[in-house]
């Protein structure tokens, strides 16, 4: 079963997440107040790690499949100039998947990474303060395909900035961003795939939601969750 980039495809994002109790002013574990930040949202960090269950559905609804995902923060690297992070899954060591902050704001994530075409992915963009419901665009690129203006959009929504979330790890205090992916003719777009990010300062991501449009019936369904188990950070 393939994981990543479901963009992690995150959140991840690029993974990671917490354990039990939410704070009204997140500390981390030393007990430090937390700046709402991106840094702290996701929880980049090596040596830390994240175990999720994983449950993929069909467009009823059912279960299809689940499964145990553990994602590590195996060590520090370098990509296109930056200081990056190589992510593991499963105990994967092929260094193909990397993370890296480009400033204080934003969070790429990068599959075949140790290849000559690696594929880069703007993840996360993330400020404080961030307005709920105001679509930021990761990409909004137009393209003619017969004759027709085509768009290929990518945009990153917060829709809540403290929202409660439990998975069998715990209840979290979250903030819940959607990462909507959109195509087809400029004037009516249609909205093809949708990520929904819970995550928790000073942990990470807490749970991932994703969701795809039917060919068939033009809904949208639920397609897979990323839920948190445990953790370790460092």
């Amino acid at each position: 079963m393939k994981y990543l980039l479901s963009v992690l495809c995150l959140v991840f994002a690029v993974g990671l997440i917490g354990c039990g109790n939410s704070e009204s002013v997140p500390v981390d574990q030393g007990g430090q107040t937390l700046s709402d930040n991106l840094t702290n949202l996701t929880e980049v960090k090596v040596g830390s790690q994240w175990t999720y269950l994983v449950q993929d559905f069909a467009d009823d609804g059912s279960l299809v499949s689940q499964d145990t995902l553990i994602r590590l923060i195996r060590k520090a690297t370098t990509f296109s100039g930056h200081t990056a992070f190589e992510v593991s899954e499963n105990g994967d060591t092929t260094g193909d998947a990397v993370a890296y902050y480009d400033g204080s704001d934003d969070l790429y994530f990068v599959q075949a990474a140790t290849s000559t075409t690696p594929q880069v992915t703007w993840y996360f963009h993330y400020t404080n303060p961030i307005g709920v419901n105001i679509p930021f665009y990761l990409r909004d690129t137009m393209y003619i395909n017969a004759g027709d203006t085509m768009i290929s959009r990518q945009v990153l929504t917060l829709i809540n900035s403290n929202e409660s979330v439990t998975t069998p790890g715990g209840t979290f205090a979250c903030k819940h961003l959607r990462r909507s992916v959109f195509g087809g003719p400029i004037a009516t777009p249609v909205e093809f795939y949708t990520s929904d990010f819970y995550c928790k300062l000073g942990t990470g991501i807490v749970l991932q939601v994703d969701s795809s449009r039917s060919n068939t019936t033009n809904m949208l369904y639920l397609q897979s969750k990323k839920s948190l188990i445990k953790y370790e950070l460092k």
